[in-house]
């Protein structure tokens, strides 16, 4: 719907221009969309594992543990059976409040834009609407 609209409002020379542009918009909007919430979601993450890592690990695999959920899975496999399962659950919760706040964050967001977008497109006429209102310009009457 974007891209129809961002082509359309454009002169006709200059619509390969404004395709360019709306997709290069896009493309950028898509990576930094996985860039903030991606970094939200981590931070989540390692702010809720921190506490769970045992002090005995080394350096390295406290690092992979507090870095990703498959790096915690993995230290998880070399601990024993207790601080293993006990390791596996905090880092799948942990995983888990991410991904929740995050969804939370971009429902919100997109609730947002479709209530911003009803009220300022409810104001945009279409190209058949625009030509079926125009003045006559008879000469004659």
């Amino acid at each position: 719907m974007t891209t129809d609209l961002i082509i359309a409002s454009a002169p006709p020379e200059q619509a390969g221009a404004a395709a360019a542009v709306s997709e290069t918009s896009a493309e950028f909007g898509g990576a930094l969309g996985i860039a903030v919430f991606g970094t939200i979601g981590i931070a989540v993450y390692r702010a809720a594992v921190a506490d769970a890592i045992p002090l005995d690990l080394s350096p390295a695999a406290a690092a992979a543990a507090r870095g990703t959920l498959g790096g915690a899975l993995s230290v998880a496999d070399q601990l024993p059976a207790g601080a293993g399962d006990s390791m596996l659950l905090v880092a799948r919760d942990a995983f888990s409040k991410g991904l929740h706040l995050v969804a939370a964050i971009s429902t919100i967001g997109t609730l947002g834009l479709a209530v911003f977008s009803a009220f300022l497109f409810r104001r945009v006429r279409t190209v058949a609407q625009s030509h079926s209102q125009a003045p006559s310009t008879d000469a004659g009457s």
